[in-house]
């Protein structure tokens, strides 16, 4: 049975400060003229006004936008979530604002999972095995893509188009295409209890990867998705729920 892992005082106001971010989030939109809420029994409601947001004049377009966010957000044609919902690598981040959230004397393994417990041994190997494929980062214990490592350790498929280009995998919080009220959005490479979070990973089709870069729609929607379906919100925009303070990031069921 694998042993739970107690949060340590630092993770702890960490999970803190992200609470307070999206809860200054929530009341700046609040006070912005109360923007549509995601009500899961009405997502098309929700995802066509993401699109009208875009302010896409050509009604066929707007129209084309629309399908393929509901499709996205209900269907693996386009995209590809990772089968759980994983810390991997709670040690590393990116960025200049990079925060360490794990205290260095906690004895807690390089990898753990799910937030609430250590990795099984058997999961270790999968792991390493993994990373065998990877070359290491000279000045860092970790592969030199952990991000693509952990989206694939987390049963995440990586497939490539008929034209043999790869899917790209990205990060839907990456500090662009702020939800409506918001003046800026959480870039989940900057710490490290979300850069190689898998519920924060998706792979997407190149098409949509282009269109991404252009309409936060896509991004907004993908954010809708993995709400849903890992419970995953560190913005505390879709769920006013307490946190989970073993899984920064999560809202508690």
């Amino acid at each position: 049975m694998a042993r739970r892992s107690k949060p340590n005082g630092l993770a702890a106001r960490v999970n803190r400060k992200h609470a307070v971010v999206g809860r200054t989030h929530a009341r700046t939109a609040t006070r912005a003229g109360r923007p549509l809420r995601l009500n899961p029994l009405r997502a098309g409601q929700w995802i066509r006004h993401q699109v009208e947001l875009e302010r896409v004049d050509d009604s066929s377009l707007r129209q084309v936008l629309t399908e393929i966010c509901e499709s996205i957000f209900t269907e693996d044609v386009l995209v590809r979530l990772p089968a759980r919902a994983l810390l991997v690598y709670p040690r590393f981040a990116t960025g200049r604002k990079v925060i360490q959230s794990i205290d260095e004397t906690n004895p807690v393994r390089d990898f753990i999972l799910a937030g609430d417990h250590r990795a099984e041994d058997a999961e270790l190997q999968k792991l390493c095995s993994l990373e065998a494929g990877d070359a290491r980062q000279p000045d860092r214990n970790v592969p030199s893509h952990p991000a693509v490592v952990a989206f694939t350790f987390a049963g995440g498929a990586l497939p490539h188009a008929g034209t043999g280009e790869g899917w790209p995998l990205r990060h839907t919080y990456d500090g662009r295409f702020p939800f409506e009220g918001n003046c800026n959005s959480f870039k989940a490479s900057d710490y490290s209890f979300h850069h190689t979070q898998t519920a924060g990973l998706v792979c997407v089709h190149p098409i949509i990867d282009r269109l991404w870069k252009r309409y936060g729609a896509m991004a907004k929607t993908l954010r809708a998705r993995t709400w849903k379906a890992f419970g995953y919100d560190p913005e505390c925009y879709f769920s006013d729920r307490p946190r989970n303070g073993l899984r920064p990031g999560f809202v508690r069921f």
